[in-house]
């Protein structure tokens, strides 16, 4: 059948201020997950840096069209203790466009409660001389509340160029 249950542990070692016994069990059961078009619903929970935390999440991807692809997911993160007040819902949108396959458009945007931050990251690719030599046109942007009661923001575009030589 098209359903799959995954079990993840992870476990590791940090010395910083001191030392730091970090681990994570991950819980998740998806549909279709081998394709493009999937489900998955996860459930996760450990230790990081003196902090007890839970996180459950649900992800979802389907093409609205040959060329239009959506994804989102949503994620609930819960720390104990909670000093910081970190804990935080995410919201996860993701549009891709493909006018061809070396031609591209993406829109990210991601939303977070805990500061109320709005994160937006647009990108046009085009790879023109296969595999790796291509132009992206990035933007981004950046809304958030700061501590001071002050609402701030980070604006950026830039252009990257790659460009394979044959060497």
């Amino acid at each position: 059948n098209k359903f799959g249950f995954a079990i993840d542990f992870a476990r590791d070692y940090q010395l910083f201020e001191k030392g730091f016994h970090n681990y994570d069990l991950e819980l998740a059961i998806g549909y279709n997950t081998e394709e493009w078009s999937s489900t998955e619903v996860a459930y996760q929970f450990g230790r990081n840096f003196d902090l007890s935390y839970w996180m459950a999440a649900g992800e979802t991807r389907f093409k609205l069209h040959d060329k239009l692809s959506v994804e989102y997911e949503l994620r609930k993160v819960h720390f104990n203790p909670d000093p910081d007040n970190e804990s935080t819902w995410l919201n996860i949108a993701t549009f891709n466009y493909q006018f061809t396959p070396d031609l591209f458009v993406r829109l990210f945007t991601q939303h977070r409660t805990e500061n109320n931050r709005v994160y937006v990251y647009g990108l046009f690719g085009w790879r023109f001389k296969l595999p790796n030599s291509a132009i992206y046109f990035v933007y981004t942007r950046d809304d958030f509340d700061r501590p001071e009661s002050m609402r701030a923001n980070n604006e950026i575009f830039f252009l990257k160029l790659a460009y394979d030589f044959g060497i």
